[in-house]
């Protein structure tokens, strides 16, 4: 984009970039002021099917261009699973559904006497008209709630996913990126500590029942609903989760929230992208 007007488009799509770089270029006036932008993007999965998806934006003035290494290439790498460090290093791509499903809620725990839901958490949800390709599908899963200070019932909501590891969509003020980096953190350090050694995140029912019920005081705590009960995975995430991203094989948050109002509660749970 020159100007934002769009004038130029570069791909490697004919030979998917295999045996030599894609080379970009555009014009300079010198006696003008001139405001570039360049759009990158990716062939991702999405769904069954492989799509573009706009992955960064880069903006810069005249001759400037786009920061690159010592080589004067621009390289980057989706996740961090690199040999060597790449000049822009993006989140793991999670192939999640951008339509509407749906999400009922079928069971919820009882925080007073640490019994669970049936999947070993606060909220049991049931997903229903999510198409087949996704890393999320349709079923019952166990969730956490991403804010107390929300009500929600037993009913079908229409709903859509975010990832936590990408910008959140406007309208979702509940909970910050760095309140969501914390909570990755948390998550993919449960198993250091006593009674969650034997944790599988895709079943809660692998701990101790009780201590799901310190899980969900942990989210309330980083996202500031409550000042205690403070448990260490809680505290310690606040303290050292901030810019936290999953190494390969992690777990990265999804956000379900209510698509018809912004201001009933979110759900969050965590995935294997």
């Amino acid at each position: 984009y020159k100007e934002g007007v769009l004038f130029r488009t570069f791909s490697n799509e004919e030979y998917y970039g295999e045996g030599q770089c894609l080379e970009v270029y555009w014009a300079n006036d010198e006696d003008l002021v001139e405001n570039f932008t360049f759009e990158l993007y990716v062939l991702l999965p999405q769904g069954s099917d492989m799509a573009y998806q706009l992955v960064d934006t880069y903006n810069f003035q005249d001759e400037v261009g786009v920061t690159t290494g010592a080589d004067g290439v621009v390289d980057f790498v989706l996740g961090n699973c690199s040999l060597v460090d790449a000049d822009f290093t993006y989140p793991a791509w999670v192939n999640l559904p951008a339509d509407p499903f749906t999400m009922t809620l079928t069971d919820a725990g009882n925080m007073s006497n640490g019994v669970s839901a049936t999947h070993g958490t606060y909220i049991d949800i049931l997903l229903a008209g999510i198409p087949t390709g996704y890393d999320i599908f349709d079923g019952t899963f166990g969730s956490f709630c991403g804010d107390k200070n929300q009500n929600i019932a037993y009913q079908t909501y229409n709903v859509k996913i975010a990832s936590s590891l990408y910008p959140l969509p406007a309208g979702i003020t509940q909970i910050t990126p760095t309140q969501l980096e914390q909570i990755n953190y948390m998550f993919n350090n449960l198993h250091l500590y006593p009674g969650y050694e034997a944790i599988d995140l895709d079943d809660f029912n692998s701990i101790p029942e009780p201590l799901w019920v310190d899980v969900q005081n942990a989210i309330w705590y980083i996202v500031g609903d409550i000042t205690s009960p403070a448990p260490a995975i809680a505290t310690d995430a606040t303290a050292n989760g901030a810019g936290y991203t999953p190494l390969p094989g992690g777990w990265a948050t999804v956000i379900f929230y209510d698509v018809d109002t912004y201001d009933v509660q979110i759900q969050l749970m965590p995935l294997d992208p």
